[in-house]
């Protein structure tokens, strides 16, 4: 139901009840699982994203409709306990970005200036990075890896690749800093696959256009599944292991500094799809210590992280679960199967 007046696309159709009812209620009512269950059994299209359901169509649909007293009671009841339980959600969203939160400050510190707080300091030559320890480096990245390159796009099927079928790999693979392999598109079987671009273990894919938020985003790639080809939203980056160990190279894209270089190099029409050049790449400054200390870095973060992950994954799990309660408190309430 609407609360607002205005205007809609033709992609919208709008209905005025002809008997007395809540329209809130009917807002609760057409959400619940059997109902979009047959809103979608009568809808037609190619995927769910473009279903379209006709009028004709949503007018065979029974409605069930209590008195208007009864009505108005299950809908107070419902905005109460529903707001009850949003607010619960909220809460744990808030915490899992503070958790998101001190995992970037822990992050930014150990890869920006190492484990010891009392370790002797120097200029690093770079105005945005200020001062590092004494005995790391700074580099431009393109002196850490041996090449840079970009994959292929070709018009692809809109569905996942079986284990033994090529598939093109989709920008999505990279976001949250972790490969998916899930992520891909068939490749056409008339279309022959460029092999030179099949993933390799530990290859380093960094996102070329995306959200300002994920654009440069990085991930290591660690025995990925055969037939997987690497698409023209995403660099490919072998980083040299004398200079800088691949995971320590992903952390260096995760700090600050470097998220606020790569936000600055991107260009775009819009902050959904922001592009970066391999320049912003290459040109980025990144402070390296010796490789034995980047493993114990590497070390200490991973530790760190996963207390800060189970701690994520506990709160996103309880926040399915209220989210579940809530549908079934809604489809009970509606449909009469408990007493509000």
């Amino acid at each position: 139901t609407s609360k607002y007046e205005g205007l809609v696309s033709p992609s919208y159709a709008v209905y005025r009840s002809l008997v007395e009812c809540n329209t809130t209620y009917l807002g609760y009512l057409y959400r619940t699982p059997n109902y979009l269950a047959e809103f979608a059994r009568r809808s037609t299209g190619v995927v769910p994203s473009r279903w379209r359901m006709y009028t004709e169509d949503f007018g065979q649909v029974l409605t069930l409709l209590p008195p208007i007293e009864v009505q108005k009671h299950i809908v107070s009841f419902l905005d109460q306990k529903t707001a009850e339980i949003d607010e619960a959600i909220a809460k744990k969203q808030k915490l899992i970005e503070r958790l998101q939160e001190q995992k970037s400050i822990l992050i930014n510190q150990a890869v920006t200036k190492g484990l010891n707080p009392d370790a002797p300091m120097k200029d690093s030559g770079v105005e945005w990075i200020g001062k590092i320890p004494a005995h790391w480096e700074s580099y431009r990245l393109k002196f850490t890896f041996d090449r840079i390159e970009q994959g292929w796009s070709p018009q692809c099927f809109n569905y996942v690749a079986e284990e033994n079928v090529w598939g093109v790999l989709k920008v999505g693979c990279v976001n949250g800093y972790t490969f998916n392999s899930q992520e891909n598109k068939v490749l056409p079987p008339n279309l022959k696959p460029r092999t030179n671009l099949e993933i390799q273990h530990n290859d380093i894919l960094i996102s070329r256009a995306n959200t300002l938020d994920l654009v440069g985003s990085a991930v290591r790639v660690v025995h990925p599944r055969k037939k997987l080809i690497l698409c023209d939203k995403l660099y490919r980056v072998r980083a040299n292991e004398d200079i800088i160990i691949p995971d320590f190279f992903i952390f260096a894209l995760q700090t600050r500094e470097s998220r606020e270089q790569i936000q600055l190099g991107a260009n775009g029409a819009s902050d959904t799809m922001q592009n970066i050049g391999q320049d912003v790449i290459k040109n980025l400054w990144v402070p390296v210590p010796p490789v034995s200390e980047q493993e114990a870095i590497l070390t200490e973060l991973s530790s760190h992280s996963q207390l800060i992950n189970d701690t994520k994954n506990k709160f996103e799990e309880e926040i399915q679960a209220l989210s579940e309660f809530k549908a079934t408190l809604i489809s009970s309430s509606v449909t009469g199967k408990i007493k509000v």
